[in-house]
This record gives structure tokens, C-alpha cells and sequence, in this order.
């Protein structure tokens, strides 16, 4: 049974609706003052979303291919 790829771009949506949910967030703090742990739970989505973007990216065929070459 054939497995159905998904876009390469559908990791970047999502990184680009983690942003706008963490700017909510963070936009939303502005009412209540400013605390470092609320900041830190308003940036949790990008970072994480972020770190899997990244993972998926690093995982793609011929990515091992841009190491460096000693001489």
C-alpha cells in the first residue's frame, strides 16, 4: 500500500501558526505585567514547533551530504 507524502511546505505552516499563537500569548501578557515565566509558556510553541521543523529537515535525504571535507 502506497504511503501519501505530505508537503514539504506543511512543516513550515506550521511554524508559521506557532509563531502567531506564541505572538498571541506574548500579546496577551502585555495586560496582566511582565513575569519571565509567562514569557517563557508564551514561547514554548515556537521553540518547540521550531525544533521539530528543524529535525525534519535535518532528516531529508542528502542532508549528511554537507559535511565538512578534511583534507
Amino acid at each position: 500500500m502506497p504511503t501519501k507524502r505530505l508537503s514539504p511546505a506543511l512543516p513550515t505552516q506550521w511554524l508559521v501558526v506557532a509563531a502567531g499563537v506564541s505572538g498571541a500569548l506574548w500579546s496577551q501578557l502585555g495586560h496582566t505585567g511582565f513575569h519571565p515565566l509567562m514569557l517563557a509558556l508564551a514561547m514554548l510553541p515556537v521553540q518547540i514547533t521550531s525544533l521539530v521543523w528543524a529535525l525534519g529537515r535535518s532528516s531529508r535525504r542528502g542532508a549528511g551530504d554537507q559535511r565538512l571535507k578534511v583534507r
